[in-house]
């Protein structure tokens, strides 16, 4: 019985196969980038890394947006290294998307796989806010959207002395340089944090990669190089604080969220957020194979030989040599399965030369008794027989369709060599047909086969094999047309079909990088038809103090450093807030003191939607005088005295609001007054 990942897991490859088959017949299977996404994404970041230390020279915190247009107009590639270094983030998201989608349908989310799968979500939140730093910190108008959203949904928890959109209200023609300071900490940072994530998303397998084949490599660094020069990324206009919509570019990759959240209530970002995190953490726990599904290899001490082969070719490390003691007293090192690290891939079991180890149903004595029987059914007939892994799309029912034998395996990195030895000494040819190796289930399936049968890694069996009438291919299922074609011919293409097959690769990738160029530059023009009245300032220490005197036996009663003639309790204030516009009244609200202790200065941040136009309108900010002390042990009113300092805001004025604009309301404590403005000076 499959277990749920790979009855569900069928499903899902039936939906993307269309794709895979697509980039097969394209790139061929080999060299297909969907099969190698978490490669190609370390090999992105690194280009990244690279173009964006580079930049990171000539940008300044002072003058954010001034020095990205010196690195587009002024710097020597400046413009061209802009644009690689944006076009490789976004097809960095693209690669980690892809190879989270794979290992998801894989079902690999479990057992040692578990730290990879907890690892690679943090890795990829961590790349997302990198990318979103380096927008920020252009200082655009995408960069603006992007921190104000943030901010928005920020608010909503009590972590910070201010809310955040008071960075964003205009009051500043930009945020201070502390702020863009800490994004370029964490643009620069948190890729650094992922190099050393990567060792601990990889440490649980063995021989694990971290970049792509190199021709491959080599390719991606040439496209994004000829894409950023045919379409340089454009440098939007500068961020404008006090403007409300105007024609945006939105980079999909890093911004599809907005579409979602912008005048929405935060909370829901915040509870769709808080729920796609808990369900991708929890994927291990319901993505797996049930209990009794699961069949952990197991060794046969007694047969052992203690060669430590297994233990070299288990990818994951399942597999440790421990002491044991024989039944005839003997004393020695055997291979001992742990049982919670191992996926039963059973690739142990080509391994051992004395079919002591394997999972239940696939050891290589299983193997044996099981090729016997095929053989002892085989009519004196039939010369070929073809091999191949029964995971491998739909191999199996065009192969049988042939006139040859077929005898699908559960993987291929499985097949023990003395098995293709017997099919050698029974069919005149032996065609295995393998997994891409970028693209084996098992993840080393291919590789172990190809290292046993020609390269002599043990156990060798090639003594007892006539190789030439061995064949080895690797095909993906769009392949298999191909593979039946040439089955018996050489697979060497003539120069006419190589040209024609780097000239569809040429097209094929520049449609891809085009297409990626396009998403980063979706264009969204926000025609607003309304303008806004903003109010944002703060107001600190606004206080009364209410003193009761202190009669001579209580000052008797305190210690000599206590006795102070008066007791004197200071309390911040709290304000009304009232707003009318053209005459109508629009908000009434009592301000309290923020904080725990309600001891920090008092915030005002309200924003209000009118018509364009000149509109009349009164604000008016007062304390509330808290009621004085009372002493019962007071008789006379007159020893107790209230004190205030609070000061009172008001501004009743005409102002013209244009179209797409905010009209700022501010404190400005240098005069004591509120003030209203639509521009920056």
């Amino acid at each position: 019985m499959s277990s749920r990942p790979d009855r569900w897991g069928r499903v899902f490859r039936k939906v993307l196969g269309p794709i895979d088959s697509l980039f097969d017949r394209v790139y061929s299977s080999k060299w297909n980038p969907l099969y190698q996404s978490g490669t190609l994404m370390v090999g992105l970041l690194l280009i990244v890394l690279v173009t964006g230390l580079y930049l990171l020279f000539f940008y300044s915190t002072e003058t954010p947006y001034e020095s990205m247009v010196y690195i587009e107009e002024r710097l020597f590639l400046g413009s061209w290294l802009r644009a690689v270094h944006r076009y490789g983030s976004d097809a960095a998201i693209v690669a980690l998307g892809i190879h989270i989608l794979r290992i998801f349908v894989e079902g690999k989310t479990w057992g040692p796989r578990l730290l990879a799968w907890i690892s690679g979500v943090i890795l990829s939140v961590l790349l997302y806010f990198s990318g979103a730093t380096g927008f920020v910190m252009m200082w655009d108008q995408f960069g603006k959207v992007l921190a104000m959203e943030g901010a928005r949904i920020g608010d909503l928890f009590p972590f910070f002395s201010a809310p955040l959109s008071m960075m964003f209200d205009g009051s500043r023609e930009i945020p201070s340089p502390s702020f863009f300071f800490m994004n370029l900490f964490l643009h620069v940072a948190l890729p650094l944090v992922m190099i050393a994530g990567l060792w601990i998303h990889t440490i649980k397998m063995a021989r694990s990669l971290w970049l792509p084949a190199r021709p491959i490599l080599i390719f991606l660094m040439v496209t994004l190089g000829v894409l950023a020069l045919l379409w340089p990324a454009p440098l939007q206009r500068r961020a404008d604080l006090l403007e409300v919509g105007g024609p945006l570019s939105v980079d999909l990759f890093y911004g599809f969220w907005l579409w979602f959240t912008q005048g929405v209530n935060p909370w829901i970002p915040v509870w769709v957020g808080g729920v796609l995190t808990i369900l991708f953490f929890s994927i291990p726990l319901w993505w797996r194979p049930k209990q009794g599904e699961i069949h952990p290899a197991e060794n046969n001490p007694e047969t052992c030989l203690s060669c430590r082969q297994c233990v070299i070719d288990c990818p994951y490390e399942a597999i440790e040599m421990v002491e044991y003691t024989s039944k005839r007293g003997e004393t020695k090192e055997v291979a001992r399965v742990i049982s919670e690290s191992c996926v039963s891939c059973g690739l142990c079991s080509g391994s051992c030369s004395t079919y002591s180890i394997g999972p239940e149903g696939s050891s290589g004595k299983d193997q044996l008794e099981r090729s016997r029987k095929f053989l002892s059914s085989q009519s004196s007939g039939i010369s070929s027989i073809v091999v191949f892994c029964e995971k491998n799309g739909s191999m199996k029912r065009k192969i049988e369709n042939r006139d040859v034998a077929s005898f699908p395996v559960p993987c291929v990195g499985n097949l023990h060599p003395r098995i293709v030895a017997q099919f050698l000494g029974r069919f005149e040819e032996v065609v295995i047909v393998t997994c891409p190796e970028r693209n084996c289930v098992n993840r080393e399936g291919p590789f172990l086969l190809k290292e046993r049968l020609l390269q002599g890694r043990s156990p060798n069996e090639n003594s007892k094999m006539e190789l030439e009438r061995l064949k080895i291919w690797s095909f993906s299922e769009s392949e298999l047309s191909q593979f039946l074609k040439r089955s018996s011919h050489s697979q060497e293409s003539n120069w006419k079909s190589k040209s024609l097959s780097i000239l569809k690769q040429t097209l094929f990738s520049a449609i891809l990088l085009f297409t990626l160029a396009f998403l980063s530059q979706i264009k969204s023009d926000e025609n607003v038809s309304y303008a806004e009245l903003r109010l944002s300032f703060r107001l600190p220490g606004q206080k009364q103090e209410v003193c009761e005197t202190r009669s001579e036996e209580e000052l008797k009663k305190l210690p000599r450093h206590m006795r102070r003639p008066q007791k004197c309790e200071v309390t911040l204030l709290s304000y009304n807030l009232r707003i009318r516009i053209d005459g109508e009244e629009r908000l009434t609200k009592r301000i309290n003191p923020p904080g725990v202790r309600g001891d920090r200065p008092l915030i005002v941040s309200e924003t209000f939607r009118v018509e364009p136009g000149r509109h009349e309108f009164e604000i008016d900010f007062s304390p509330i005088q808290e009621k004085q002390v009372e002493s019962s042990l007071q008789e006379d009113v007159s020893d107790v005295s209230a004190h205030s300092s609070a000061i009172s805001l008001s501004l009743s004025e005409s102002f013209d609001f244009k179209v797409g604009r905010v009209g700022l309301v501010s404190y400005k404590p240098t005069e004591g007054r509120l003030q209203i403005r639509s521009q920056h000076r």
